[in-house]
């Protein structure tokens, strides 16, 4: 019984050692002067969000965050209006995002 158990442990170690890999963005050098906050929904869908806005020299960085604090949406846009997304919630539509961005 004693190797069952032991064996059974091991398995659940190994499932709980696998799985996503996250990576970070590349490092940026980044001071915000400003720090906006925006509460809406989108009609349509009846998704509540509250976006956080940091405003540097030359950039924005804007997370997205649902009714329950979870991230759906972290990207920054420059001056030229080119977005660079860090992250987007996978169920997430992208005529979503392109809307934020």
């Amino acid at each position: 019984m004693k190797p069952f158990i032991l064996f059974l442990g091991l398995c659940c170690l190994a499932a709980c050692g696998g799985g996503a890999v996250y990576k970070k963005e590349a490092p940026q050098p980044f001071t915000p002067k400003e720090v906006i906050q925006m509460r809406g929904s989108v009609s349509p869908a009846g998704v509540y969000f509250t976006a956080v806005c940091l405003m540097g020299n030359h950039k924005t960085r804007v997370i997205v965050l649902g009714d329950m604090g979870i991230k759906l949406l972290d990207f920054q846009v420059t001056p030229t209006g080119r977005a660079e997304i860090y992250y987007k919630m996978p169920r997430l539509p992208d005529a979503f995002a392109q809307a934020f961005t």
